[in-house]
This record gives C-alpha cells, sequence and structure tokens, in this order.
C-alpha cells in the first residue's frame, strides 16, 4: 500500500494517520447502527513510513446499546499503537448542555496553511537552516484544509504568547455519508494544531524544538457532523513541564454545535534544553466563553 505521510523531520509517522486508520478498523466489526462516542489511546513506539502497519481488532463487549473494541497496530510483529474504542446506538436524551463556541474569522477569510508555507518558502528572510524543512511542508498537498485564526509568522519577533490557539479545519475532499467515517477523519485532523499550543507560552525560536511526539490521544465524539465541512478547532494547553505537554481541544461545527473533544499529552524536548524557558504564561486569558 501507500507510505503513511511522516511530517519532515520527524521521527515516526504522523500520529492522526495512526488514529484514524485504527478507528476505522474498529468501526468495520461493529453492527450497522452503532457510531464511536470515545477513543483511548497510546502512541508506543513511532512508526515507520516504509513498513506496513497491522492492524488487529480485539471484541471486549456487544451490548444492546454498547459495543467496545480494543486494537493494537504493528509494524514488524512489534505493538507501537494501542487503544480502546466504544461504540453506541443513538438515544433521546431528557437534556443538554455545551460549552459556548468561540468568536472567530471566517475561514474564506484566512489563508490555507499550505499557501502560508509556499509564501514562506519564497521570502529571502528565510534562514538558510529552516529553508529545507519549510520547502518540505510547502510541497506538500495533504488531505486537510487547515487555516489558522491567529497565524504567526516565522520572521515575527520570538516572543511568548498564550498557550491557545483557534483554526478552522475539514477534509479537502468528499467524505461520504457514514458518521463512523467522518469521526475517522476527524480523528486524523485532531493530532494537527494540537501539541504546538504547549509551545507558545514559552518563546520557542523557530528550529528550537528537537523532538515533539505524542504520547496518548482521547477522544470523545457527543453530536454528528461532517468532516468535510468547515470545523473551528479551539485549542488550549494548561499545563507543561517534565519535558512534557498537555493540551485540550474542542471541534465546532460551523453553526455553533460542539461536536469533538480532545485531551492529549506529548513529549517536547528543546534543541538546547540548557535554555529552556520557565517563565509563567502571559496574564491575560482566553476569554471566559474559550476557556476548556
Amino acid at each position: 500500500g501507500r507510505k503513511v505521510w511522516r511530517p519532515p523531520f520527524a521521527r515516526g509517522v504522523f500520529g492522526g494517520c495512526v488514529l484514524g486508520q485504527a478507528l476505522t478498523a474498529c468501526a468495520e466489526t461493529v453492527a450497522a447502527g452503532k457510531h464511536v462516542h470515545s477513543m483511548h489511546s497510546y502512541f508506543l513506539l513511532a512508526g515507520k513510513e516504509d513498513v506496513p502497519i497491522v492492524y488487529t481488532v480485539t471484541k471486549l463487549r456487544d451490548g444492546h446499546s454498547f459495543s467496545s473494541r480494543a486494537v493494537s497496530a504493528t509494524q514488524d510483529g512489534v505493538c507501537i499503537f494501542h487503544a480502546t474504542a466504544s461504540f453506541c446506538v443513538a438515544e433521546h436524551s431528557a437534556f443538554r448542555h455545551q460549552a459556548a463556541m468561540p468568536e472567530a474569522p471566517d475561514p474564506e477569510s484566512l489563508l490555507p496553511q499550505e499557501q502560508v508555507w509556499r509564501q514562506v518558502a519564497r521570502d529571502e528572510r528565510l534562514p538558510a537552516e529552516y529553508r529545507s524543512f519549510i520547502e518540505g511542508l510547502a510541497k506538500r498537498s495533504g488531505p486537510i484544509d487547515i487555516r489558522y485564526c491567529d497565524p504567526v509568522s516565522p520572521f515575527a519577533e520570538v516572543r511568548k504568547r498564550e498557550p491557545y490557539q483557534r483554526a478552522w479545519v475539514r477534509a479537502k475532499g468528499a467524505v461520504g455519508d457514514s458518521m463512523n467515517l467522518h469521526r475517522c477523519v476527524a480523528a486524523y485532523f485532531s493530532d494537527h494544531v494540537l501539541l504546538s499550543t504547549a509551545n507558545r507560552p514559552h518563546g520557542v525560536k523557530p528550529g528550537g524544538i528537537n523532538m515533539m511526539a505524542s504520547l496518548d490521544h482521547t477522544l470523545w465524539f457527543h453530536t454528528p457532523f461532517r468532516a468535510d465541512e468547515w470545523m473551528l478547532y479551539e485549542v488550549e494547553s494548561p499545563f507543561s513541564g517534565d519535558n512534557r505537554g498537555f493540551c485540550l481541544g474542542r471541534l465546532f461545527t460551523r453553526d455553533g454545535r460542539l461536536a469533538v473533544s480532545v485531551a492529549q499529552e506529548g513529549v517536547i524536548r528543546l534543541a538546547q534544553p540548557d535554555e529552556a524557558d520557565v517563565a509563567p504564561p502571559p496574564a491575560k486569558a482566553p476569554p471566559a466563553a474559550s476557556k476548556l
């Protein structure tokens, strides 16, 4: 089959690829009418882009309302990823509430991230040591359209920023009508944007990260949505320390419905650890409606 994408200079394949494929494997074993409502996963080893990934699904339980599955991803017989996923039938609820969707510019007013990278790659101010990395990003045409609401230019002054980001995301092509498939696509793109949020309060220079990789990833699916339509991804990092960052995310449909909640911890190691920034984040907090 085709190689799984490995981001430029990353140690392993993109975690979202494994998340989406593992959830797809689980969904194929569940009876029609049941849809995934949660997935809890661990990344155990960096995946190799040139070695096939084998997904093995184990049935844990099939009940009237809920079904549970475990899935392991292996390469050359070694487990690189493990997750459990729970599926359920739709039920009527007498009560419902949700967090408010934050304000954000329309996605049509923002540049696709691929176009941003192409502009940066052509800029004469780009330092030579970063050029190959940026050019690698600019050449890739991925399956997801990502548009940051608060983009930070690589030429901007390095400073501490709030541990908070917003971005519009959607699949570039039509996904189809399967609810589980849309949730698998969302699992894929939920691994974007997330962990980098933990770097923002510390004034990390471009190229200052030696390693950044997901350790675990949890998703909760709340309401039906289409992953090929615009969704606003709101992300906050409430903590980082011990070379790990913790991030929380929310995916909203364009009409304001909270569709997915996300949590992730990842390892973050600086290229020069002695220069690590341990100052507190900026005093200004995100708006009350945006706190996760």
